[in-house]
């Protein structure tokens, strides 16, 4: 599988050099819940594109014969992690507000769309496809690095389903990180019941 928070071989989409969106995918053989990770939607964030890849080859590797449900690895920002930078144009961890992503949902040409408004659209048609035909529950992972020093943490939309999800991993639980912020991801996709 081509690395690809190192480039790997490069695709073009609208002129503009970038890494493959999906990293894999993999799925059990009895039903269960829809998990979806991103990785690197700041492109100067390549270690959750990385640790998505590491788990791909796991998966892979081992088949674990108890998987259900469905596992899908993407990476956030092609184009910029392509780069080494945090985005292109603007921050597409700012983009995710209904009217934007309405707008971006009739774009007749994507390729007049800046470059973060091209992620922001691939990435809407690729989470309404796993949504359309994913089992229930679908949880998704945004994976973030830092560079302030400290122990790791998650932050949810502060709801108990969110709060049951996120207690299950062994960091420290940080709520209303989302209130403090415009258009992000993990709202957006709350907002729809993911």
């Amino acid at each position: 599988m081509e690395d690809v928070t190192r480039g790997g071989e490069p695709t073009t989409t609208g002129g503009l050099p970038r890494t493959r969106r999906v990293i894999g995918s993999y799925e059990g053989d009895r039903l269960g819940p829809t998990l979806i990770v991103i990785g690197s939607i700041h492109g100067n964030e390549p270690a959750g594109s990385e640790a998505a890849r590491r788990v791909m080859e796991a998966l892979e590797e081992r088949k674990p014969p108890s998987f259900r449900g469905y596992f899908l690895a993407v990476v956030g920002n092609t184009r910029a992690l392509y780069r080494g930078v945090r985005y292109l144009e603007d921050d597409l961890n700012r983009m995710w507000t209904r009217e934007r992503v309405r707008m971006l949902r009739t774009a007749t040409d994507p390729d007049k769309l800046s470059p973060e408004e091209q992620e922001l659209h691939e990435l809407v048609v690729l989470l309404d496809e796993v949504r359309s035909k994913g089992a229930d529950p679908t949880y998704l992972l945004d994976l973030h690095t830092t560079s302030a020093g400290g122990a790791p943490f998650a932050t949810v939309g502060d709801t108990l389903r969110n709060r049951k999800f996120a207690l299950h991993f062994p960091v420290t639980l940080i709520l209303g990180l989302e209130e403090q912020l415009d258009g992000p991801l993990l709202e957006w996709m709350n907002n729809r019941g993911v």
